[in-house]
């Protein structure tokens, strides 16, 4: 479960490349009954569930209480199956984490380097600057984008960067 079409698209395609089957629920917000009803539905036919929040919106503390509430919802048995992970800013900090990525995708010569892009608060709006700056281009949350971006990405690379992106590594291999 994600927050918007840019993760699902990332997600998507990080979960081809591993040849891993899921199913990406977009929420559309931070409503706990949401959360539960999916997981509540769809139990007898996963084995793990994972919510993926970003600190765009909300402060870390709000999303685990948020996630918290909605786990005493959910029977233990499923609540074990429920993973949190937390996305600091945005996913577009998964794209920084590689620059060589960036350039095969939008056909440019970036040559800045983020060692921890996930410190950076707004990384979309860093992303746009650095794209208009240095490839004439913007950057829009979309899925296509998120898409090609995980495509040419190195996993790695964004692993060593990024603990989210090897949170979800984790969870989905």
């Amino acid at each position: 479960m994600v927050e918007g079409v840019t993760d699902r698209g990332a997600i998507r395609k990080v979960a081809n490349r591993l040849n891993v089957n899921v199913r990406i629920y977009v929420m559309n917000g931070n409503k706990s009954e949401k959360l539960k009803g999916i997981v509540n539905t769809h139990a007898p036919h996963y084995t793990n569930f994972i919510l993926m929040k970003d600190l765009h919106r909300l402060s870390e503390h709000s999303i685990r209480q948020i996630y918290n509430t909605t786990c005493r919802q959910i029977s233990m048995p499923l609540r074990d199956r429920l993973t949190l992970i937390i996305v600091k800013y945005e996913i577009e900090a998964w794209f920084l984490a590689d620059i060589d990525a960036l350039n095969k995708t939008f056909h440019c010569n970036i040559m800045n380097e983020f060692n921890n892009p996930e410190e950076i608060e707004k990384p979309s709006e860093e992303l746009d600057l650095l794209l208009m700056k240095k490839c004439g281009r913007r950057y829009y949350k979309i899925e296509k984008y998120a898409e090609r971006i995980m495509e040419n990405a190195d996993y790695e690379k964004i692993s060593e960067k990024v603990s989210s992106f090897q949170q979800l590594i984790n969870c989905i291999s």
